[in-house]
This record gives C-alpha cells, sequence and structure tokens, in this order.
C-alpha cells in the first residue's frame, strides 16, 4: 500500500487552514491534507474548528494522518467526557462540563492520571508534577469563571520520557473581552496586551513551566 505524505500539524497549519476556510479557498487546502499531529495544542484547535463546522474534511478523507493521536481523536469525535488512555496512560482529556452525576470524582481521577502521567512516564522532579496538575485545575476553574461557554471547554495531557504537555482550549469570550469587564483593565487596547498580565496559573506553576515545560524537545504523538 502505498504510503500517504503528510505535514506535521503545527498552529501556523491550523491559522492557514482557518485562512483558506475564512477565504473560500479550501480546495487547495484539501490537497495540504493530511496532516501529522505532534502535540496538544494545534490538534485540539484543529478538531474545534472542524466540530463546529467551520472546516469541511477532504472529500472521501480527513485532515488528520491516523497516527498515535487517533484513539484521542476518536474519543473527542465519540462525546466522551472523560478518557485516558488505557494502554500506556500517556494522554487523556476531561470535558470542562460533565452530565455524570460522578462529574467532580471524573475530573479528580483525570488530575490524578495526569499526575501520575508526569511522574512515572515523564519523570518529571520532586513536586514538578504536583505543580503543573495544580494549574491544570486552576485553567479547568478558569473556564467555569471566565469564558463563559464552559460547555466547550476542554483539558487535556500528553506525557512522553522527559515531556509533559497540557492545554485547556475552549471557545468561550477570550481573555481580553474577560479582563476588560473590569475595571482595573478597562484600557486594555489589544489580547497582546491582555496576555501579558498575570495570570492566575502563574501563582502555582510558573517556575514548574519555565523550567520543565518550556525547555524540553518537542515530543511525537506517533506510536
Amino acid at each position: 500500500m502505498r504510503k500517504i505524505p503528510t505535514k506535521p500539524l503545527t498552529f501556523s497549519a491550523v491559522d492557514g487552514l482557518g485562512f483558506a476556510a475564512a477565504t473560500g479557498s479550501l480546495d487547495a487546502a484539501h490537497r495540504s491534507a493530511p496532516y501529522a499531529p505532534h502535540s496538544l495544542g494545534p490538534l485540539l484547535e484543529l478538531l474545534r474548528i472542524a466540530a463546529f463546522g467551520q472546516l469541511p474534511p477532504p472529500p472521501g478523507g480527513a485532515w488528520t494522518a491516523k497516527n498515535g493521536a487517533a484513539p484521542m481523536i476518536d474519543a473527542l469525535n465519540d462525546g466522551r467526557e472523560s478518557w485516558v488512555d488505557a494502554d500506556g496512560h500517556r494522554t487523556g482529556f476531561v470535558r470542562a462540563v460533565r452530565a455524570e452525576p460522578d462529574g467532580d470524582a471524573m475530573l479528580t481521577k483525570f488530575l490524578m492520571e495526569a499526575k501520575r502521567a508526569a511522574t512515572e512516564i515523564a519523570r518529571l522532579p520532586g513536586t514538578e508534577p504536583g505543580e503543573l496538575v495544580a494549574a491544570m485545575a486552576e485553567l479547568h476553574d478558569n473556564i467555569h469563571e471566565h469564558s463563559d461557554a464552559p460547555g466547550t471547554g476542554t483539558l487535556a495531557f500528553r506525557a512522553t520520557p522527559g515531556v509533559f504537555e497540557f492545554v485547556a482550549a475552549d471557545r468561550g469570550i477570550g481573555v481580553l473581552r474577560s479582563l476588560t469587564r473590569s475595571r482595573r483593565f478597562a484600557a486594555l487596547p489589544n489580547h497582546g496586551k491582555a496576555l501579558e498580565r498575570p495570570s492566575p496559573m502563574e501563582a502555582h506553576a510558573s517556575k514548574a513551566m519555565a523550567d520543565v515545560v518550556m525547555d524540553f524537545a518537542p515530543f511525537s504523538l506517533v506510536s
């Protein structure tokens, strides 16, 4: 069977697909597919754009190639409220809003799985797994408190030796609109300036993020 060539799925690639959709030039974008996911951020962004009907897939195909990310993609597309890779416990996600009666317990279990992955798979030292998981919990709370769209929120993690990545994503109002509701930040002119403000996450894990995540090489979602 002929191997289909792929391109890496990056934020730049997702931005390009979004621009193509907005300008009615998806035919050319379809010819560039499929893309191979190598990190969580671009993957979740692509899936969110596609889920809301803004990025129709290529005829008879898909935007992403089948690789180690496929089980997570399938679980997200199936509407699962929480999922963790049953084989290696290397990756997982939880929805910010869960209909199940044990929704809080589901979140707690997910965070425990994330800490386990950071400790046993990424092998992060000392208190860093706990600090990163505390940051994840803070981001989960931020979706509820600031997004105005908690039902669209997802929290996800991925661990490989030496690397732990986590992503919080939603389709909310954005950091600029959220901050400018406060008189203290009403004069913020744009998203760039809004992102310069200290975030609640920094109180928990700014050092861990700087010392642990940013210094590690990118990892691959390929099994």
